[in-house]
């Protein structure tokens, strides 16, 4: 994961999961500040948007390939990496949307007219969507060349997305003022659902209970049915504080933390386990290994927790070992796993 500490520069420390080692940096190799970064989960390779508004590639102990970078007359908006490929799609300010395959760039047909602020891919295929600021949303096809398959436009302003598990595209997408809409191919392909309390913090899909979780406002978690019903399930008020970090751990399992407080909740018989910090530490970051079946958390004073889970049932007591802690020595305000 990358952690940063906003100071006068960017602070970056790095820690693998699997040999429990960690590398740091104060310059990482002079880039001070970014816009935007992402993690391939193919290779260990992560890219960048820096202050120049090109993309540049690193690995995951902080050292650039300098053999390449992606760069145009126009500046790089938005990125994100295929969780499928390991191919990575680029937003610019100019509205194009480039794809990078083993260091060749490819370019999609001219469909955005504005910035492209978002770039989301689904998780099991090779469907990416991209939204740009002036609400016009794309779906796009890469398992041969670069091609839309269908688009939409609304009035909002797109922040995050998140795809539902099934053999055709279908999306929700969620703007800072509230806005929830659907994306899917169609005639009208962007219909909004609903209206959430401002902001949308969190978008997630539970497959085992076939439902998308909302977060929004005050900590309003509201539950919606996925196609074909669409309805919505529930809604409930949780703890106050800041909104909720989030991380997947079973299909129908999430672990979301407010304060110094970790929730594990089973959506499909609405279990709860709780695990804390201590003294009271902020969690400003979550993230579950399907590898080795630990929760990681970091916290605003710097430490990292990892609790192993013991196989004894995900919502007991007896499900997760103490964890260990481990000191970092730098204040960490989020982390990109």
């Amino acid at each position: 994961f990358w952690i940063n500490k906003r100071t006068l520069f960017e602070q970056f420390t790095f820690f693998n999961s699997y040999t429990k080692s960690m590398f740091a940096s104060s310059d990482f190799t002079n880039i001070a500040s970014f816009s935007q970064i992402a993690w391939c989960n193919i290779s260990p390779l992560c890219a960048m948007i820096p202050s120049d508004q090109r993309v540049h590639f690193f690995d995951d102990q902080g050292n650039e390939f300098t053999n390449f970078s992606i760069s145009r007359s126009a500046r790089a908006t938005s990125l994100a990496f295929s969780p499928v490929s390991g191919a990575l799609a680029v937003g610019w300010n100019d509205g194009a949307v480039t794809v990078w395959r083993n260091g060749t760039v490819n370019e999609a047909p001219q469909v955005h007219r504005a910035p492209v602020n978002l770039i989301s891919w689904d998780d099991a295929s090779a469907y990416f969507l991209s939204a740009s600021e002036d609400g016009t949303v794309c779906c796009w096809d890469t398992s041969t060349v670069i091609l839309p398959l269908f688009k939409g436009v609304s009035r909002a302003v797109f922040t995050s997305a998140v795809w539902c598990p099934g053999d055709n595209p279908f999306a929700f997408l969620a703007s800072n003022e509230g806005h929830l809409y659907t994306f899917e191919s169609g005639q009208d392909s962007l219909k909004e659902l609903c209206s959430c309390p401002k902001p949308i913090h969190a978008l997630r899909i539970v497959p085992a209970v076939n439902r998308v979780i909302v977060v929004s406002g005050e900590n309003y978690l509201s539950q919606y049915n996925l196609p074909p019903s669409l309805t919505k399930h529930n809604q409930v008020k949780l703890p106050a504080g800041d909104p909720p970090q989030f991380t997947s751990l079973r299909s129908d399992t999430l672990a979301y933390s407010i304060g110094d407080t970790i929730y594990i909740s089973n959506f499909q018989n609405e279990e709860l386990q709780i695990l804390r910090t201590k003294n009271s530490q902020k969690v400003t970051s979550l993230h579950w290994s399907h590898y080795s079946a630990e929760l990681f958390a970091t916290t605003i004073d710097g430490f990292i927790y990892i609790w192993k889970s013991t196989m004894k049932g995900l919502v007991s007591k007896l499900g997760w070992s103490a964890p260990i802690i481990s000191d970092l020595n730098v204040r960490i305000e989020n982390a990109i796993w």
